[in-house]
């Protein structure tokens, strides 16, 4: 099983969240660095996976709308596949920085 950490943090525009997830997933170099792409090489993963989600709430400050449909993303991941567990920390792990 695969443990990966997503931090909010990090993603303070969509470039450079596509740069952090890229890294944190290990995406194949043709990801096309969209939330359609992004579904599409997920849902092509078939290990299960656990991903802890921090600094949720730094980054929906920093990326508005296109946070909100980030989580999105993820929440639905989680509701239609199997092998995904996804755990959202907002203020529990931001206080602890």
């Amino acid at each position: 099983m695969k443990e990966l950490i997503i931090d909010g943090a990090a993603m303070t525009s969509k470039k450079a969240m596509y740069i952090h997830l890229s890294r944190v997933f290990s995406f194949p170099s043709y990801f096309g660095n969209n939330l359609d792409a992004l579904w599409d090489v997920l849902t092509e993963e078939k290990e299960p996976t656990t991903i802890y989600f921090k600094n949720v709430t730094k980054l929906l400050e920093k990326m508005d709308g296109y946070g909100e449909k980030l989580i999105q993303i993820f929440r639905n991941l989680q509701q239609t596949t199997d092998n995904y567990q996804i755990y959202f920390y907002a203020k529990e792990i931001d206080e602890e920085e």
